[in-house]
C-alpha cells in the first residue's frame, strides 16, 4: 500500500503539517546609497537651475549621511555621492549669489 510521510495529507497532496519560518528581517539595501549618487550627479549637472539645485544637493547630502551613519552596503557609492552633493551645493549656492549679485 502507498503510505505517506507523517506530515502530509492524502487527500491533499500541498498540504504539510511542518511550520515555513521565512526570515522577516528586512535586509538593507544599497537604495539610500544609489539616490544619493544619484542627487549628486544631477545638483552637479543642474548648478545653474536655482532652486532645484539646492534642493538636490541638500537631499543627496541627507541620503549621503543616513547611508554612511545607518552602515548600509555599498558605503564608497554613499561617500561618493555626499561628496558630489557637497560639491554641487557650493557650486549652486556660488551660482545664486552671482545671480543675486546681478540683479543687484
Amino acid at each position: 500500500m502507498n503510505q505517506l510521510p507523517n506530515n502530509q495529507n492524502p487527500y491533499n497532496p500541498y498540504y504539510s503539517t511542518r511550520a515555513v519560518v521565512r526570515n522577516t528581517i528586512p535586509k538593507k539595501n544599497a537604495n539610500m546609497a544609489v539616490l544619493s549618487l544619484v542627487m549628486g550627479i544631477f545638483s552637479l549637472v543642474c548648478f545653474w537651475v536655482l532652486l532645484i539645485n539646492l534642493i538636490l544637493g541638500i537631499t543627496g547630502l541627507i541620503l549621503g549621511i543616513v547611508c554612511l551613519a545607518g552602515k548600509y552596503p555599498q558605503q564608497t557609492m554613499g561617500i561618493i555621492g555626499l561628496v558630489l552633493s557637497a560639491v554641487g551645493l557650493v557650486i549652486s549656492i556660488g551660482v545664486t549669489c552671482l545671480y543675486i549679485l546681478a540683479v543687484i
